[in-house]
């Protein structure tokens, strides 16, 4: 059920400029060391709640991001979130995906050969060379 409720919740935060966004999810004090059984069970709630046909749910990338950082990060587990754009034609577009240990979790496939790193949550895992103004909305380039 938090699972769900902070689901709705994020459509909110979705309207923030990436600066605003991190000062809301990234936890104020360290996280403690998770037990992968939570951690399990945390991915597999938010996998039913963007697989259920609930009105409510906004599903994507971006999305899920969000609240998959939120809530493994307070689950104790060092991950981090990324934004990324590559251009296709002449339009633009955008993903988001969790990193840890340096390599993208909980993706089917890896995002860095087609997307270009932009963000990243927290900024310290930004890579060095491509920084984003933070004041900008992630929609504006997605």
């Amino acid at each position: 059920m938090r699972v769900y409720l902070f689901t709705i919740g994020v459509r909110a935060l979705l309207r923030l400029n990436l600066e605003q966004l991190e000062s809301i999810i990234e936890p104020a004090k360290a996280p403690g060391t998770p037990a992968w059984s939570q951690i399990e069970r945390i991915v597999h709630c938010i996998d039913q709640v963007f697989e259920s046909k609930a009105p409510l749910i906004r599903r994507g990338c971006y999305s899920r991001g969000v609240i998959c950082y939120y809530l493994l990060r307070r689950a104790g587990l060092e991950v981090s979130l990324y934004f990324g754009v590559s251009k296709r034609g002449e339009h633009f577009a955008g993903h988001c995906w969790l990193m840890r240990n340096g390599e993208p979790f909980l993706e089917r496939n890896d995002p860095r050969p087609q997307f270009t790193t932009v963000y990243a949550i927290p900024r310290s895992t930004i890579p060095s060379g491509n920084p984003i103004d933070p004041t900008r909305s992630l929609k504006r380039i997605s």
